[in-house]
């Protein structure tokens, strides 16, 4: 499946393995924060990411695609982006936390500031390996939707975890599986990543000059870190149902526009397709 002489396919293994060694202290401590807890959100959120990954690839179903660079994809989001991601968003609040004095405000920026751009890397790496044939902007926006989903398991994983410490867990896990999984799963990373990867696949895939391509990527990427930090903001937090709808609407009504526009791009593509060869 994977070219053994593509050197992205060498980087990736080792970022799968740092992203290992950053996420195995998190784990750890959120397995003995709530053993039950953590076993409940580990099955649950694996089965919700699992019925997942199958609609997206039924929703793309129109163009086959493979299923190992799939899976692979949200491996990465869940891996090398979460792991990577906890040291990286803790320097990004360290440094936003010295310009903006709300804690809130800072955690919810330094979030999108850190994690977004990570996602969109991983995005970009599997665009270099032949297997994931990705030839076409509505490509970027499929894989760009897996990697999101894939750090999207692991993010709530951990949170559910840390939340079943302080309550009855099974109890306290379903109850977040409906919140994040449910009520906010239209607007979560996956439905961000798809964004900015509409925008990438524009860049790398698309018809037009480059520097109009990849000022649209820019700014697709700028864009879905201020819907992240929007929606992470403090701002409605009073209803956290009802404010995680203001607040998550309009990304997904972004990703709606973004996929339409990859798609009528998609079928403008002029860029060669990559060789299949494993």
């Amino acid at each position: 499946m994977f070219d053994l002489r593509n050197p992205f396919v060498w980087v990736s293994g080792i970022l799968t393995f740092v992203g290992a060694i950053g996420l195995l202290p998190v784990m750890l401590g959120a397995l003995l924060a709530s053993p039950v807890g953590f076993a409940t959100a580990m099955v649950l959120w694996s089965l919700y990411g699992w019925a997942l990954f199958l609609l997206v690839r039924r929703i793309f179903r129109a163009r086959e695609r493979p299923r190992g660079p799939a899976i692979a994809a949200v491996v990465w989001g869940g891996i090398i982006v979460a792991g990577v991601g906890t040291w990286v968003t803790n320097a990004a609040h360290a440094l936003v936390s010295d310009v903006v004095s709300d804690d809130g405000w800072a955690q919810a920026i330094a979030a999108g500031l850190s994690e977004e751009p990570l996602k969109l890397i991983a995005v970009a790496v599997l665009a270099s390996i032949p297997a994931t044939r990705m030839t076409e902007p509505l490509d970027f926006v499929y894989y760009g939707l897996l990697v999101g989903l894939g750090f999207a398991v692991t993010e709530s994983i951990l949170y559910s975890s840390e939340a079943a410490a302080s309550g009855n867990p099974i109890l306290v896990v379903i109850l977040m599986l409906v919140l994040r999984g449910v009520i906010s799963g239209l607007w979560s990373h996956p439905t961000y990543t798809g964004i900015s990867s509409a925008g990438l696949g524009y860049a790398m895939r698309g018809k037009g000059s480059p520097a109009v391509r990849w000022l649209v990527a820019a700014g697709a990427l700028v864009l879905v870190i201020a819907l992240h930090a929007f929606f992470d903001s403090p701002l409605f937090d009073s209803n956290e149902v009802l404010g995680s709808i203001i607040k998550g609407l309009p990304a997904l009504a972004v990703l709606v526009i973004a996929w339409l526009l990859a798609r009528r791009a998609s079928t403008r593509a002029v860029q060669p397709a990559p060789s299949d060869a494993t």
